[in-house]
């Protein structure tokens, strides 16, 4: 396939760009916290996907990056080896088994595999993120996730918070509704982006007016 540069095509793709970094980069960190790993390994792996994996690979419309798909696996893996550094090295003997796994077509193979399998995983690691992400959203700074949340909900739960994720959810229904399609000017902006404004500008915005227990826990905050 011919990847080679195309000016003409470059006003859709400049705005292209810009969506799968706004979705890339959050997600990037996301996954990494979610797989137990620092903020700085997602977006590393962020990195390369965008960008090395594009100029080695032969195709123009792939988006490569970390999956979510192996949270539950990274997870298991370190939990078993027990340190980062043994992680990163099951990490590099997997991706030489993949390369293995190319030279003698292996791929093939995937199609032995019910498309029902695949896609309970996929909805099960989604269940988890969406589960992971409410502590966040309701402003629970503890480690233990849900289970401290619900051990005492009036002290854990941050009203401030709880506001912020209700207008991005809000916005985020309110976008697919047909009054805002109609709108033209909403067809140049791309729909990660509000969302996350609203987020971190509502968190910026809140803070001088905000204290006790109205206030934005300092994980959630602008430095």
């Amino acid at each position: 396939m011919d990847k080679s540069l195309n000016l003409t095509s470059l006003r859709y793709d400049i705005p292209a760009g810009i969506v799968v970094f706004l979705v890339a980069l959050p997600l990037s960190l996301g996954i990494a916290q979610a797989s137990g790993m620092p903020p700085f390994v997602g977006l590393l792996t962020g990195v390369i996907g965008g960008i090395v994996v594009t100029l080695l690979s032969p195709s123009r419309f792939a988006v490569s990056g970390p999956a979510a798909g192996l949270v539950t696996i990274v997870v298991g893996a370190m939990q078993t080896l027990g340190s980062f550094s043994t992680l990163l090295l099951a990490i590099m003997l997997a991706g030489v088994l993949q390369c293995v796994f190319y030279l003698i077509k292996a791929g093939r193979f995937v199609s032995l595999v019910p498309s029902s399998v695949i896609q309970g995983m996929l909805a099960a690691i989604g269940i988890l993120l969406i589960l992971q992400q409410i502590p966040v959203a309701l402003g629970y700074e503890g480690e233990d996730g849900l289970k401290g949340l619900f051990s005492d909900p009036a002290q854990a739960i941050s009203p401030s918070s709880l506001v912020v994720a209700g207008v991005a959810l809000a916005i985020l229904w309110l976008w697919a509704t047909k009054p805002f399609r109609r709108i033209k000017l909403m067809t140049y902006i791309p729909r990660p982006a509000d969302r996350r404004f609203m987020g971190k500008s509502g968190s910026y915005l809140w803070r001088p007016y905000s204290a006790g227990r109205h206030a934005l826990p300092a994980a959630h905050c602008l430095a």
